[in-house]
């Protein structure tokens, strides 16, 4: 399967629930769209603002990478005392109107988001990426930046491995909430 395959919400297309109940264009609609292509031209040619934070000298630093809209994600850098550096998505957020398309179409802004986030780690050489990952979306994003063989799940909040692959996460199927899964993802950069 190609992430291609799976709609905004993490499940194939016509199997979706919720991108089957959406309205047909109206008026209100239709206006709504142009907003919301208005929103995303802008965040297309905005850059990424990227603001450090310290919060233990030499140990511990936080970011936040954001774009127009309330869009951007949120970032934790550990450096332990051998030098290992690591670091953990703390908040990872698009707009709500700005999740895609009734048509499953990505609108980008996560892909942006986490590559910003990637190659900024990259500049302070850290090798590995961690997050509680709690849709199918967002999973298919970090694949997509990361490289799904480089990703590792884990039982949520434990140290526990979980031995599945990501077609077989991608294939679970919780029907009272759909496109949501739990676990913490580690993918090495």
């Amino acid at each position: 399967d190609k992430l291609s395959d799976f709609c905004e919400h993490g499940n194939r297309p016509g199997n979706c629930k919720q991108c089957n109940e959406q309205n047909t264009p109206t008026e209100t609609n239709q206006d709504s769209e142009k907003e919301i292509a208005n929103m995303l031209e802008q965040i297309k040619n905005a850059e990424p603002e990227i603001e450090w934070q310290t919060y233990i000298p030499d140990k511990q630093f936080g970011v936040v990478i954001k774009l127009p809209h309330e869009c951007f994600i949120s970032a934790t850098l550990n450096i332990d005392d051998a030098g290992s550096r690591r670091m953990y998505i703390d908040i990872f957020q698009a707009n709500k109107k700005l999740r895609g398309t009734a048509r499953g179409d990505s609108s980008g802004i996560g892909k942006r988001l986490l590559t910003s986030l990637v190659e900024e780690a990259k500049k302070y050489n850290v090798t590995k990426l961690a997050g509680h990952t709690t849709s199918k979306s967002a999973l298919a994003t970090r694949a997509q930046v990361c490289g799904q063989e480089n990703l590792a799940f884990y039982k949520h909040g434990t140290i526990k491995k979980v031995n599945k692959t990501f077609e077989e996460i991608m294939a679970e199927d919780n029907s009272q909430n759909p496109g949501r899964i739990d676990y913490d993802v580690v993918a090495n950069i």
